[in-house]
């Protein structure tokens, strides 16, 4: 969908690697302001999103969560949506290698371009508002926002599930028996602290 890449008629971005709350957070902005409806750029999880939004000045907010949940996470939704097909251990690997590295081309983009307005995702599951506060607070923008409680009508992927938790237990377990992608976790560790100590208070 065309909207969901950064452009200069775009309301706001709601970016961030997979697996960060992006979805959620989409949903809460939505809910409570109709009006943005097909109006917000998201879900694209690529650097350029960044780019656009600063360069035609768009409210925007990225979502962050560690690199080895966020990483895991996506591996094992891939997986269980089908949408890869691994025949064997190395192709596990190589897969959890990519989202690694997409995960580190995206950080890198945050810090080169010293962005601050960025929540954690432990920190909106613990207060979904906090995306609604920070976009009001950091832009000229009157969002209404409300929890909601009700997980009716929500994508498979959104909520958490027992056979993609399966999936990631055994990612957890190839991680910690691969040198290779420890050290690139480690990496994506080092990205994420750095963009999470520049990160505007939600104060």
């Amino acid at each position: 969908y065309q909207h969901r890449i950064a452009k200069s008629n775009t309301k706001i971005v709601i970016e961030g690697p997979p697996r960060c709350g992006n979805s959620s957070a989409l949903r809460l902005v939505i809910r409570n302001n109709q009006s943005f409806k097909n109006k917000i750029a998201t879900h694209i999880h690529r650097p350029f999103q960044i780019h656009y939004g600063i360069k035609h000045n768009l409210p925007m907010i990225i979502m962050l969560r560690t690199p080895y949940m966020s990483c895991i996470s996506h591996a094992a939704l891939l997986i269980q949506l089908n949408q890869v097909k691994l025949s064997n251990q190395n192709q596990k690997k190589q897969l959890l290698l990519q989202c690694i590295k997409e995960y580190i081309d995206f950080l890198r983009i945050v810090i080169e371009k010293n962005f601050k307005n960025i929540l954690i995702f432990e920190d909106y599951i613990n207060n979904p508002n906090l995306v609604i506060k920070i976009l009001n607070s950091n832009y000229d923008l009157n969002l209404q926002g409300t929890y909601h409680s009700n997980k009716d009508g929500e994508d498979v992927h959104v909520l958490p599930n027992l056979e993609r938790d399966l999936i990631k237990k055994e990612y957890a377990l190839l991680v910690s028996a691969c040198p290779n992608i420890l050290i690139k976790i480690k990496e994506a560790q080092n990205l994420y602290e750095i963009a999470c100590n520049n990160k505007l208070s939600y104060a």
